[in-house]
């Protein structure tokens, strides 16, 4: 019988909870930290596997949209056409392939990043990039917030919703625009 991710990941979690843990003398306080750190670890792995790849394509689709949007904003030819050709190659991935999807999604995200940034000089921010950007970076949060709720950091975890939300509110998880 070969056990399914969540049974691995209980059976991780029980060793040092039960096992690894107490054997650890308390005045090894950075060896105890560090198990309680990797179970934490576990804790989140556990509650993200099942919706990793949706959860990627849905961040690879919102980062695509504000792509798009910045292309029609008079950017230097050079930074539209990378931008451009980031956003091709992220519609054309395999879309069943998590390792694809994330480095398409942390290319784009590179490529945003230059944008954002702009040139050299010290000019303002135009108020569309500004506006794109803000309403990416709130929906984007808002996303990260309720993904790692299991961490217990977020001051608010009791009002997010279940990580299976993002996707029920998307109501088709991945599309790629």
């Amino acid at each position: 019988m070969n056990p399914d991710l969540d049974l691995r990941l209980q059976s991780m979690l029980k060793a040092l909870s039960d096992v690894i843990l107490p054997a650890i003398p308390a005045e090894q306080s950075l060896a105890r930290d560090q198990t309680k750190l990797v179970m934490g670890h576990l804790t989140v792995l556990a509650a993200h596997w099942k919706h990793a790849l949706n959860y990627e394509l849905d961040s690879l689709s919102l980062a695509c949209g504000l792509a798009e949007e910045l292309t029609g904003m008079g950017l230097e030819r050079a930074l539209h056409d990378e931008l451009s050709a980031a956003v091709a190659r992220a519609k054309a991935l395999d879309r069943s392939d998590y390792g694809a999807v994330s480095v398409a999604h942390r290319t784009l995200q590179q490529v945003i990043a230059r944008v954002i940034a702009g040139d050299d000089s010290c000019a303002p921010m135009s108020a569309a990039l500004k506006t794109a950007v803000l309403r990416y970076s709130t929906i984007r949060a808002t996303r990260e917030r309720i993904w790692h709720r299991g961490a217990g950091l977020d001051p608010d975890t009791a009002k997010l919703p279940p990580i299976a939300s993002l996707f029920e509110i998307q109501g088709n998880p991945g599309t790629v625009y």
